[in-house]
């Protein structure tokens, strides 16, 4: 297959995971990217250095021009909810920043609008959870699903002494009340299909080193519980890392002929 150009919005942590896979790891020979777009520009010039002929920008609006065959947002809930949906006029778009889809009304079904009309996909990476594909076959199924997110005080900005719950609700008032922390929770009930099916709670305890998320599922077809422990990126406590490889694993499956999982 022919190399896919990238236009990436966001040179944080998940980013710059993405383009060192680019440069010197599974994506190697397979990606190009075309445009970088970040509003700190001294994270720009590292990406200079490692790509000369890839353009840089602090301005988002330069992403939607990008010669690019697919555009990776991995900036924050504003930039996503800003690109889209007419982003997906021009290119297809993976989302990293899933809260947006849950917290902007009515961005979701917009989304939905253009991508029939285009052909081109909004795609979800499963981020830091796994169990996505089995919440997706279950969809129809599902009675009730409990999301439970356990993370170290600096994760979540709190300093507190003991274990705390800091909430319990819906998904979408957690995507509001955490943006930063609770993308899981939207990309949840996203596979899920139904939002009111899914309750999150955001839990802070200092006794803990990592993220760790525990989905528990109860459905006609089974039971389930999936929990996930999860080292953060070293430059950013509030990101999972597989949450950066999930997004290097989805660019690398769309330059294959074969999938594997649902």
């Amino acid at each position: 297959m022919k190399k896919l150009n990238l236009a990436l919005v966001g040179a944080g942590g998940i980013g710059t995971t993405v383009l060192r896979e680019i440069r010197e790891g599974r994506l190697e020979g397979k990606v190009e990217p075309v445009l970088v777009c970040d509003r700190h520009p001294e994270k720009l010039k590292r990406i200079e250095r490692w790509f000369p002929d890839c353009d840089t920008s602090t301005d988002l609006d330069d992403a939607m021009s990008a010669e690019a065959d697919v555009l990776l947002e991995a900036a924050s809930v504003e930039a996503a909810a800003s690109l889209l949906p007419d982003a997906l006029k021009r290119f297809d778009v993976i989302v990293m920043s899933v809260g947006a889809l849950v917290l902007e009304e009515g961005l979701l079904s917009r989304c939905r609008e253009v991508a029939e009309v285009t052909g081109h996909r909004l795609h979800v990476p499963s981020g830091a959870v796994g169990g996505l594909d089995v919440l997706r076959a279950l969809r129809g199924r599902v009675r009730e699903v409990t999301l439970t997110t356990i993370k170290p005080p600096k994760a979540l900005n709190k300093d507190v002494s003991e274990r705390t719950v800091l909430y319990e609700g819906s998904v979408r008032d957690a995507v509001r009340k955490f943006p930063k922390n609770i993308n899981v929770a939207a990309a949840v009930s996203l596979a899920v299909g139904d939002p009111s099916l899914v309750t999150v709670r955001i839990v802070c305890d200092p006794e803990v080193s990592v993220n760790t998320h525990v989905i528990e599922v109860e459905s006609s077809a089974g039971t389930y519980r999936f929990e996930l422990r999860n080292e953060a990126l070293p430059d950013n406590p509030k990101t999972s890392a597989v949450a950066a490889y999930s997004a290097v694993a989805l660019i690398e499956r769309m330059t294959e002929g074969i999938r594997v999982g649902t």
